[in-house]
């Protein structure tokens, strides 16, 4: 027997986590709460005679096996270090008083943890403070049940803070503990000799655990035999912490048991947000590998010891096969013909390598990629359509074009009857004709190995949906088959009907690996997509993109990084876009065409007033046309503040055959613009633009209570003009709208007149549209014809528009005189243009802007923040926030009165003006000279080509008169050779040859004989004597020759003496 203090000893040095198990074993939680102060501390085991009991638990709880010894995580360096330790280190932290005042913190240990203390008390615990490491168990009589041996176990907390663990499946299991009988007595059936157990004792054996893929898994081994259950029994045990993407087939009997008791790994049912998620779902929802098989929830259960305590859990089944994979008939048989057992990851980089290897070589010459553009075609189907809507099943052929252009494909099926709408794929650059003709010819490239390995294997989740491989292996261009290779592999899944149980057991058949390699992780897992639809709600679907979330700020919040970098998977963008695209289909269940907006049309008028609503109406005209308009009632309500609108259609935005139509105003108030509405409609008719209007003017006067009227039609208007572009059907449909607003009697406009002519009282047409259409036409004319028709806006009297219109009609051409009567047929336009010929007032016309750059600068605004190529739903939904934030400024401004941009005022805007239109003014100026200098070298380079081109026939023509003359007979004998002077490249004479030095040397000789400076003649044959051919003795002596020039400039040739006398001969 042991005395008390040993006692004492014994039960401090007992694992806290232990203690706490078979304590929640024994009371309920609230006999805990009642009796707090009892169990602040260990020694209710001794006060309430629990010791024995105790000793029992703890040889069922610690078993003996063979040590792993591994890096603690907290879970388990808290849960295994003593009870005694747990107390001493309270101590230090808090007084006693504290502690009993704060006593529902202390009845567990979670308050280390919760208070990020774990640090200070592992390094209590390395210090060497706290209760002692080893104790005894003495002999204790109980009965043995099946796998559960009780012999000594040891454990050790070492210095470099590792723990040596047993694998014991209840280590972090509370439930086991809960569920066992741990209030029986000790059967008195046996006895067992006292041994002594160090608990934390040093084991330095190798792990046996498997070195999983996910770096958030982890795991023990315990090599002690089980029983699972009737039918099956292992020779190992593998307690995994984690959720891992890739399992092993153990080589020996070898059960895995999960642990999913985390906090993450309860998630909650789509179907059913009160229901947990099935383990064996969370399971093969990231699991890599595909299985097939049923989740045994209509079979029989069975009854497993989960936990190896001998308390049988009862359990489903779910039987599972491996789903293999699907691979190219022509892939590389090293690469598939392969046993897995372990998580190989050399034979995953093999393949990893193969198919980089196969992308750099796909299309690494003209041959593949002839074969690869041949590939796509045959791939393709034709869009064209016959009157009866019957897709066309032509096949695609190569067709020739005239003019020895390139060759284009075209559709077999085109025929007289069905002539339109068919395929027309134009071939690359970069794509071979004459490849393309071999192929299409039924013939092969020499440039293509068909013995050439690939490496194209895909995962059975996506695989049957892969039916041609689309790499070029075939010489002819033909497609090779992607076919399923199956594989052997088998599992079964144990897991507890309990839900609160959050552990399973997976069983593999050992003698059955995978015969495939591991495949890259593209499959994405649920507590993936949990954290990525987080990061889509943070942004907001509506209006959202792939990348829009990728760069959030929110994003990185929510990951700590991009999610990218969170898993594989998400590195392809496609995934993403299709957790997107669901995300969207939940947040829109009726879908982000015309009916979802009509059912968030319906929730606005059912949950909010009138004042609050953003879509105001939706409906059909006569014509067929889709209306939708949209209005922040607040921002529409500014309109009685404008002078002029500004309406304007813009494509960016939606995808679709609806468009929308901006009414864009400044606000003078707040100073800035403003769009105050916008309109979605699928046609741009006349009728649908009247239509447009009226609903303008409706919805106007319905939020509002004042109606939209023009100064110059209404008593009471407060709108000046409407600015437009020139589409005919807009200004129109503005004139049939408007014209039920005409007073006669106040606006002078009979009551008899027609829609076309009260469009000149209140129209003014963008003059950038106006210099667009001018702008076309620059290639059809002259520089000088050019500038007089951008001179047409100014026109200011009717004899100049009288001239400007003669002018064109005798210019005769026909560009240009399309598209004056495009002006002249539509009468309202060039009123709308011409100031002088406008029905708006002059100062009137004077108060108003002369474009529509402020609806245009509102598009790309709304562009900006809302993005563009949005489906109809989202784009309504985005402007919607926008509309909302900015009604919201506009109002917090007219209250603060601070303004959004404080330098929008009048000055500002003009000085802004005048400085952008001086700045165009002189690039356009240097732009002008540019051109003219460039004109100018280039008639400089033609002129001297020109003479360049002469003078070359010239000096051709010389040179042959040079020879004629040279092959021509001397007419007098004896006459001293000639010799012409010749220079070099930098301009200095040769030397003068030894006659001339010769003669030289003569006329120094000479000259000694006679004294003065005698005159030498030295005028050649043919030549007249002069002065500027006189030579004297002495320059001949001072060898001055090379400064003899004649008077033009000239240098003289070099002379030779007749020693014979003193007259020198020309040579």
């Amino acid at each position: 027997m042991l005395n008390s203090d040993e006692n004492a000893q014994f039960i401090r040095s007992v694992p806290q986590g232990v203690l706490e198990d078979f304590r929640q074993g024994i009371y309920t939680q609230d006999h805990l709460q009642e009796n707090w102060e009892r169990f602040l501390f260990s020694d209710w085991v001794t006060l309430e005679n629990r010791l024995d009991q105790l000793k029992v638990f703890l040889r069922k709880t610690l078993k003996d096996s063979k040590h792993v010894q591994h890096e603690v995580s907290d879970a388990i360096f808290l849960r295994y270090i003593p009870q005694g330790t747990i107390e001493d280190f309270r101590q230090t932290v808090y007084v006693e008083d504290y502690i009993k005042k704060n006593w529902e913190k202390f009845l567990t240990s979670n308050w280390i943890a919760v208070e990020s203390r774990i640090r200070e008390l592992r390094k209590f615990v390395s210090e060497g403070y706290g209760a002692t490491n080893t104790f005894t168990i003495p002999a204790t009589r109980t009965e043995a049940g099946p796998g559960i041996p009780v012999d000594k176990v040891s454990k050790t907390l070492s210095d470099n803070e590792k723990i040596a663990v047993e694998v014991l499946p209840p280590q972090v299991f509370a439930a086991d503990a809960a569920r066992g009988d741990w209030t029986n007595s000790p059967s008195e059936k046996g006895a067992e000799k006292e041994a002594d157990v160090n608990i934390y004792a040093m084991a330095d054996q190798p792990s046996d655990a498997t070195v999983w893929l996910d770096s958030d898994v982890t795991s023990t081994v315990s090599f002690r035999p089980r029983q699972l259950n009737r039918e099956r029994s292992v020779d190992e045990v593998e307690t995994v912490i984690g959720l891992p993407s890739y399992y092993p087939v153990p080589r020996t009997k070898r059960a895995y048991i999960l642990d999913l008791s985390d906090n993450k790994y309860q998630l909650n049912d789509d179907s059913n947000d009160h229901k947990l998620i099935p383990l064996d779902a969370l399971v093969k929802d990231k699991d890599q590998d595909s299985w097939r098989g049923g989740t045994g929830k209509g079979d029989s259960t069975v009854a497993v010891d989960i936990f190896g305590n001998g308390k049988l859990v009862s359990c489903r089944r779910s039987r599972l096969k491996c789903c293999g994979v699907w691979a190219c008939t022509k892939v590389d048989r090293k690469l598939v013909d392969c046993t897995r057992h372990e998580l190989d990851g050399k034979s995953f980089q093999q393949l990893v390598n193969a198919q980089i290897e196969t992308r750099l070589t796909e299309a690494d010459t003209a041959e593949k990629r002839a074969a690869l553009f041949f590939i796509v075609c045959q791939t393709r189907t034709c869009p064209a359509k016959d009157s009866n809507e019957r897709a066309c099943s032509g096949q695609p052929v190569l067709r020739t074009n005239d003019g020895g252009r390139r060759p284009f494909i075209g559709c077999s099926d085109i025929t007289k009857t069905f002539p339109s709408g068919h395929r027309f794929e134009v071939i690359p650059d970069d794509v071979n004709p004459e490849h393309l003709a071999t192929l299409f010819a039924g013939g092969t490239l020499d440039g293509i190995n068909d013995e050439l390995l690939c490496s194209r294997i895909v995962p059975a989740h996506i695989g049957g949906r892969v039916k041609l491989c689309k790499i070029p292996h075939n010489s002819d261009g033909t497609l090779s088959e992607v076919n399923l290779r199956p594989c052997p592999a088998s599992r079964t899944i144990y897991i507890p009907l309990d839900p609160t149980i959050r552990v399973l057991v997976i069983l593999y058949d050992h003698l059955k690996p995978h015969n495939h390699p591991i495949l890259p992780a593209t499959k994405t897992s649920r507590e993936v997509r949990e954290l990525y639809s987080r990061c889509i709600d943070a942004v907001g679907s509506a209006g959202s993109t792939v990348q829009k979330i990728e760069n959030a700020p929110s994003t990185r919040l929510i990951l700590g990084k991009t999610p990218s970098l969170l898993a594989p998977a998400l590195q392809d963008h496609a995934v993403k876009g299709r957790l997107l695209t669901k995300a969207k289909k939940k947040a829109f269940p009726f879908g982000v065409n015309i009916e979802g907006v009509t059912h968030l049309q319906g929730q606005d008028i059912e949950n909010l007033p009138v004042d609050k609503r953003y879509i105001q109406s939706v409906k059909k005209n006569v014509s067929g046309a889709d209306i939708i308009f949209t209005a922040n009632p607040y921002l529409l309500s500014r309109i009685h503040k404008a002078l002029t609108i500004q309406v304007d259609t813009t494509f960016k935005r939606v995808v679709g055959a609806l468009k929308e139509w901006e009414v864009a105003m400044w606000d003078p108030e707040v100073q800035r613009a403003l769009t105050v509405a916008r309109v979605y409609t699928n046609r741009a008719d006349t009728v649908t633009y009247k239509m447009i209007f009226d609903e303008l003017q409706g919805v106007v006067l319905q939020l509002t209570g004042k109606p939209l009227l023009l100064k110059a039609l209404s008593r009471g208007g407060t709108l000046l003009s409407i600015g437009v572009d020139l589409e005919l059907a807009q200004a129109l449909g503005a004139g049939q709208s408007f014209l039920s607003s005409n007073e006669p009697e106040y606006s002078g406009i009979p009551a008899t007149a027609s829609h076309v002519e009260i469009i000149p009282y209140f129209v003014r047409a963008c003059l950038v549209h106006i210099k667009r259409g001018i702008h076309s036409l620059k290639e059809w004319v002259t520089q000088d014809e050019y500038e007089k028709l951008m001179g047409f806006p100014c026109l200011e009297t009717q004899e100049d528009l009288d001239a400007f219109s003669a002018w064109i009609m005798k210019l005769g051409n026909s560009k240009v005189t399309a598209w004056w009567e495009h002006k002249v047929n539509n009468v309202w336009i060039i009123p709308t243009i011409l100031k002088f010929k406008s029905k708006i007032k002059p100062n009137d016309w004077d108060r108003t802007p002369p474009s529509t750059n402020m609806g245009e600068s509102q598009h790309h605004y709304t562009n900006l923040n809302t993005g563009i190529g949005l489906s109809l739903l989202e784009a309504i939904l985005s402007a919607r926030i926008l509309d909302d934030q900015t009604a919201l400024e506009i109002q917090q401004s007219i209250t603060s009165g601070v303004l959004k941009n404080g330098r929008n005022d009048s000055y500002t805007r003009t000085s802004r003006s005048m400085g952008r239109a001086s700045t165009a003014s002189r690039k356009l100026r240097e732009a002008h000279e540019q051109v003219a200098a460039l004109d100018t070298v280039v008639e400089q380079i033609h002129s001297l080509t020109q003479a360049q081109k002469e003078n070359a026939a010239k000096i051709k023509e010389l040179r042959a008169r040079k020879g004629e003359i040279k092959s021509a007979k001397s007419i007098r004998k004896g006459k001293a050779a000639s010799y012409q002077a010749e220079s070099n490249s930098s301009g200095k004479v040769n030397k003068i040859p030894k006659l001339v030095a010769r003669a030289r040397k003569a006329v120094k000789v000479k000259a000694k004989r006679k004294s003065g400076s005698a005159k030498v003649d030295i005028q050649p044959s043919g030549v007249e004597s002069s002065a500027e051919h006189q030579f004297s003795v002495t320059d001949v002596e001072n060898r001055d020759f090379g400064s003899a020039t004649s008077a033009c400039g000239r240098p003289l040739p070099l002379p030779l003496f007749d020693t014979t006398s003193s007259n020198l001969t020309y040579i």
